[in-house]
Protein backbone atom coordinates (compact mmCIF):
# COMPACT_ATOMS: atom_id res chain seq x y z
CA UNK A 1 0.00 0.00 0.00
CA UNK A 2 1.42 3.67 -0.75
CA UNK A 3 0.99 6.61 1.39
CA UNK A 4 -2.23 7.76 1.61
CA UNK A 5 -3.03 11.03 -0.86
CA UNK A 6 -6.05 13.26 -0.74
CA UNK A 7 -8.05 13.69 -4.02
CA UNK A 8 -11.30 15.67 -2.52
CA UNK A 9 -11.46 18.40 -0.07
CA UNK A 10 -14.79 19.76 0.67
CA UNK A 11 -16.00 21.58 3.52
CA UNK A 12 -19.00 19.07 4.21
CA UNK A 13 -19.15 15.38 3.04
CA UNK A 14 -17.23 13.16 0.35
CA UNK A 15 -18.54 9.61 0.50
CA UNK A 16 -19.27 6.36 -1.66
CA UNK A 17 -15.96 6.57 -3.27
CA UNK A 18 -14.91 3.86 -5.88
CA UNK A 19 -11.96 3.19 -8.05
CA UNK A 20 -11.55 1.14 -11.14
CA UNK A 21 -8.00 0.74 -13.47
CA UNK A 22 -8.66 1.46 -17.08
CA UNK A 23 -6.51 -1.46 -19.66
CA UNK A 24 -4.44 1.38 -19.95
CA UNK A 25 -3.50 1.19 -16.24
CA UNK A 26 -5.22 4.48 -15.18
CA UNK A 27 -6.57 4.49 -11.88
CA UNK A 28 -10.13 6.61 -11.94
CA UNK A 29 -11.49 6.94 -8.61
CA UNK A 30 -15.33 8.44 -8.40
CA UNK A 31 -17.19 9.94 -4.91
CA UNK A 32 -20.32 11.65 -3.93
CA UNK A 33 -19.87 15.01 -2.62
CA UNK A 34 -22.66 16.11 -0.64
CA UNK A 35 -23.75 19.65 0.08
CA UNK A 36 -25.34 21.12 3.89
CA UNK A 37 -26.17 24.46 2.29
CA UNK A 38 -28.30 22.87 -1.02
CA UNK A 39 -29.23 19.39 0.59
CA UNK A 40 -27.87 17.81 -3.08
CA UNK A 41 -24.78 16.33 -4.11
CA UNK A 42 -22.67 15.61 -7.01
CA UNK A 43 -20.49 12.85 -8.39
CA UNK A 44 -17.22 13.63 -9.57
CA UNK A 45 -14.77 11.76 -10.91
CA UNK A 46 -11.13 11.95 -10.96
CA UNK A 47 -7.73 9.48 -12.75
CA UNK A 48 -3.99 9.27 -12.19
CA UNK A 49 -1.72 8.24 -14.63
CA UNK A 50 1.34 6.92 -12.47
CA UNK A 51 2.23 10.64 -12.34
CA UNK A 52 -0.23 13.17 -12.23
CA UNK A 53 -3.80 13.33 -10.58
CA UNK A 54 -6.44 15.29 -13.42
CA UNK A 55 -8.52 18.23 -12.43
CA UNK A 56 -11.89 16.44 -10.63
CA UNK A 57 -14.87 16.29 -13.28
CA UNK A 58 -18.40 16.63 -11.96
CA UNK A 59 -20.40 14.32 -13.85
CA UNK A 60 -23.85 15.49 -12.15
CA UNK A 61 -23.42 19.14 -11.94
CA UNK A 62 -26.48 20.06 -9.91
CA UNK A 63 -25.67 20.59 -6.55
CA UNK A 64 -29.48 21.10 -6.04
CA UNK A 65 -30.66 17.90 -6.67
CA UNK A 66 -29.82 14.57 -4.48
CA UNK A 67 -27.54 11.83 -5.60
CA UNK A 68 -26.42 8.89 -3.92
CA UNK A 69 -24.16 5.79 -3.87
CA UNK A 70 -21.99 6.08 -7.58
CA UNK A 71 -20.99 3.00 -9.01
CA UNK A 72 -17.83 2.61 -11.60
CA UNK A 73 -17.28 0.35 -14.39
CA UNK A 74 -14.73 0.59 -16.83
CA UNK A 75 -14.55 -1.94 -20.10
CA UNK A 76 -12.14 -3.96 -21.32
CA UNK A 77 -12.43 -1.69 -24.25
CA UNK A 78 -12.14 1.16 -21.77
CA UNK A 79 -15.16 2.73 -22.24
CA UNK A 80 -16.06 4.10 -18.54
CA UNK A 81 -19.47 3.75 -16.95
CA UNK A 82 -20.58 5.42 -13.44
CA UNK A 83 -24.28 4.73 -12.30
CA UNK A 84 -25.77 6.69 -9.13
CA UNK A 85 -29.28 6.64 -7.66
CA UNK A 86 -31.10 10.35 -8.56
CA UNK A 87 -34.30 9.78 -7.91
CA UNK A 88 -34.10 6.87 -10.06
CA UNK A 89 -30.73 4.89 -11.50
CA UNK A 90 -28.88 7.35 -13.80
CA UNK A 91 -26.01 6.53 -15.96
CA UNK A 92 -23.27 8.71 -17.53
CA UNK A 93 -20.90 7.05 -20.50
CA UNK A 94 -17.71 7.94 -21.33
CA UNK A 95 -16.67 6.89 -24.60
CA UNK A 96 -13.20 5.63 -24.95
CA UNK A 97 -12.83 6.11 -28.75
CA UNK A 98 -13.79 9.75 -29.11
CA UNK A 99 -12.47 10.52 -25.77
CA UNK A 100 -15.85 11.93 -24.60
CA UNK A 101 -18.86 11.90 -21.53
CA UNK A 102 -21.66 11.30 -22.85
CA UNK A 103 -24.92 13.31 -21.66
CA UNK A 104 -26.60 11.40 -18.65
CA UNK A 105 -29.36 8.44 -19.41
CA UNK A 106 -31.68 7.88 -16.64
CA UNK A 107 -32.65 4.33 -16.81
CA UNK A 108 -35.58 4.73 -14.55
CA UNK A 109 -37.64 6.43 -12.27
CA UNK A 110 -38.84 7.05 -8.72
CA UNK A 111 -41.26 4.37 -9.26
CA UNK A 112 -38.64 1.85 -10.11
CA UNK A 113 -36.07 2.96 -7.34
CA UNK A 114 -32.55 3.52 -8.07
CA UNK A 115 -30.70 2.06 -5.17
CA UNK A 116 -27.19 0.86 -5.17
CA UNK A 117 -26.99 0.79 -8.91
CA UNK A 118 -24.15 -1.91 -10.36
CA UNK A 119 -22.97 -2.43 -14.03
CA UNK A 120 -21.22 -5.05 -15.94
CA UNK A 121 -20.51 -4.99 -20.00
CA UNK A 122 -19.63 -8.17 -21.83
CA UNK A 123 -17.03 -8.48 -24.71
CA UNK A 124 -19.64 -6.75 -27.14
CA UNK A 125 -19.79 -3.72 -25.11
CA UNK A 126 -23.12 -4.61 -24.23
CA UNK A 127 -23.87 -2.99 -21.20
CA UNK A 128 -25.76 -4.44 -17.66
CA UNK A 129 -26.94 -2.41 -14.73
CA UNK A 130 -28.76 -4.12 -12.38
CA UNK A 131 -30.38 -1.87 -8.53
CA UNK A 132 -33.22 -2.63 -6.27
CA UNK A 133 -36.07 -0.43 -5.04
CA UNK A 134 -35.45 -0.17 -1.16
CA UNK A 135 -39.09 0.61 -0.59
CA UNK A 136 -40.95 -1.88 -2.47
CA UNK A 137 -37.85 -4.97 -1.87
CA UNK A 138 -37.72 -5.51 -5.51
CA UNK A 139 -34.33 -5.95 -7.65
CA UNK A 140 -34.85 -4.71 -10.87
CA UNK A 141 -32.06 -4.60 -14.11
CA UNK A 142 -31.84 -3.19 -17.53
CA UNK A 143 -29.92 -3.93 -20.52
CA UNK A 144 -28.15 -2.05 -23.55
CA UNK A 145 -28.00 -4.35 -26.51
CA UNK A 146 -26.21 -3.69 -29.64
CA UNK A 147 -27.02 0.04 -28.54
CA UNK A 148 -30.57 0.13 -27.92
CA UNK A 149 -31.77 -0.07 -24.31
CA UNK A 150 -34.25 -2.73 -23.42
CA UNK A 151 -37.34 -2.58 -21.00
CA UNK A 152 -36.26 -2.41 -17.24
CA UNK A 153 -36.43 -6.73 -16.03
CA UNK A 154 -38.10 -7.09 -12.26
CA UNK A 155 -35.30 -9.87 -11.38
CA UNK A 156 -36.66 -10.93 -7.83
CA UNK A 157 -38.49 -13.24 -7.29
CA UNK A 158 -42.62 -11.20 -7.12
CA UNK A 159 -43.92 -11.20 -3.60
CA UNK A 160 -40.61 -11.70 -1.89
CA UNK A 161 -38.26 -8.91 -0.29
CA UNK A 162 -35.41 -8.40 -2.30
CA UNK A 163 -32.43 -5.93 -2.22
CA UNK A 164 -28.74 -5.57 -2.47
CA UNK A 165 -26.73 -7.06 -5.25
CA UNK A 166 -24.17 -7.25 -7.51
CA UNK A 167 -23.76 -8.09 -11.19
CA UNK A 168 -20.71 -9.76 -13.51
CA UNK A 169 -20.37 -10.87 -17.28
CA UNK A 170 -17.88 -13.59 -18.28
CA UNK A 171 -15.92 -13.67 -21.27
CA UNK A 172 -18.50 -16.00 -22.99
CA UNK A 173 -20.63 -13.41 -22.38
CA UNK A 174 -23.36 -14.49 -19.94
CA UNK A 175 -24.02 -12.11 -17.07
CA UNK A 176 -24.79 -13.57 -13.29
CA UNK A 177 -26.76 -11.33 -11.04
CA UNK A 178 -27.31 -11.94 -7.52
CA UNK A 179 -28.95 -10.68 -4.89
CA UNK A 180 -30.52 -10.97 -0.71
CA UNK A 181 -34.25 -12.28 -0.81
CA UNK A 182 -36.38 -13.21 2.01
CA UNK A 183 -39.73 -15.04 0.99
Amino acid sequence: MSVPIKVTSTPDASKWAQCAFAPDGRLYIIWQEQYKATGGSDIFIISYNGRTWSTPLNLKNYPYSPADRPYIHISAKGNIYVAWDEWGVVLREYNAQSQTWLSPVRLSTYEYGGFEPCIATDPDENVYVFWYNDQAGIVYSRSRIAGSWEPIKQMSTPGATAKQGAIAAGRDGRVWCMWREKQ
